[in-house]
C-alpha cells in the first residue's frame, strides 16, 4: 500500500550525489532539476521507500501529504475587493494611523 507524501529533498550538490544516481534510487521526479536548489515532490511512495529515503540522508524532510479542498466561491463574490478585514481584526490600519500623525 502507498501513501502520498510531500519530501523536500537537499540540493543534489549538497548530498554529492549526481541527478541520474537519485533518479536511479527514487525516481525520475529530478529530471533537469537544478542541482544547487532544494526541490519539494509530492510523491506516493510504500513504506520500504519511505525507510530508505529517511535513511539515505538525501531528504530534508517528509511529512505524509495534507489532503486539500478546493472550496467553491459565494454567488456573486468577486475577488478580493476592497475587503480588509485581516488588517481591521489585528488593528493594524490604527497602528499605522498613529504612527503617520
Amino acid at each position: 500500500m502507498t501513501t502520498s507524501y510531500t519530501i523536500l529533498w537537499k540540493p543534489l550538490r549538497q548530498t554529492g550525489s549526481s541527478t541520474a544516481e537519485h533518479r536511479d534510487q527514487f525516481g525520475p521526479s529530478v529530471a533537469g532539476a537544478d542541482d544547487s536548489q532544494p526541490r519539494l515532490e509530492n510523491k506516493e511512495i510504500d513504506d520500504k521507500t519511505l525507510a530508505e529515503i529517511e535513511q539515505s540522508g538525501l531528504a530534508i524532510e517528509i511529512a505524509p501529504a495534507m489532503p486539500t479542498k478546493l472550496i467553491e466561491p459565494l454567488a456573486g463574490a468577486t475577488g478580493c475587493g476592497d475587503d480588509t478585514w485581516g488588517v481591521e481584526a489585528v488593528e493594524q490600519s490604527r497602528q499605522a494611523s498613529a504612527v503617520k500623525a
